[in-house]
């Protein structure tokens, strides 16, 4: 388009060039699998290339599911070993003591983002829990790590953790009060009185 305003002398704005992921085979795509796994002893995460500093990985699984199938399937290709706390299947019981273990070993609830990944401290990621119990928070209330109620005025149905220090990154359990989104709210604002005397 560009250049038939050219030809037409038809000036335009300078557009941005964006950059474009270079082409991918099955030969440079299993290269870079095991460059990553020589160098960090595992096989690289979703979340690996959605950081986009490895320049001999892609950025998606986009392409890994155009040329092997899967992710996985790719992964299998190159020869690297599987991440065992990923691709095993846990029974409830099991995922409830893993929870209850970790807790006991690091005094904290393990905070489950999308964008971080408990595999690497022993734990299976958050799509295992979700997998069985329906979402993280159910896993929690199931090893008994919260109540699923609001410390404040008992109301069940949602429930939200709210950081004492305000640091979301501590996630020790004397560090975390239960509250509903309401009493959430309130306390934000500091409407709330005496609720630091009630802990989850």
């Amino acid at each position: 388009m560009n250049k038939r305003f050219e030809v037409a002398s038809i000036p335009t704005k300078k557009t941005r060039k964006y950059f474009r992921e270079p082409i991918w085979t099955q030969e440079k795509l299993l290269s870079g699998i095991n460059k990553f796994y020589s160098k960090y002893g595992r096989a690289p995460y979703r979340s690996d290339l959605e950081k986009k500093k490895y320049n001999y990985l892609p950025h998606s699984t986009v392409c890994a599911g155009r040329l092997f199938g899967t992710w996985t399937n790719a992964i299998k290709d190159a020869g690297v070993e599987l991440d065992k706390y990923q691709h095993r299947k846990y029974s409830r019981k099991e995922l409830i003591l893993l929870l209850q273990e970790y807790v006991k070993r690091t005094g904290e609830l393990p905070y489950y983002t999308y964008s971080k990944n408990y595999s690497r401290d022993g734990m299976p990621s958050w799509y295992v829990f979700i997998r069985c119990f329906g979402s993280v928070w159910d896993a929690y209330i199931a090893a008994k790590l919260i109540k699923g109620k609001c410390v404040n005025c008992g109301f069940k149905k949602c429930t939200q953790l709210h950081h004492i220090d305000k640091n979301r990154r501590n996630n020790k359990i004397k560090n975390l009060l239960e509250l509903c989104p309401n009493c959430h709210y309130l306390l934000h604002r500091n409407k709330l009185g005496g609720i630091y005397d009630k802990k989850v």
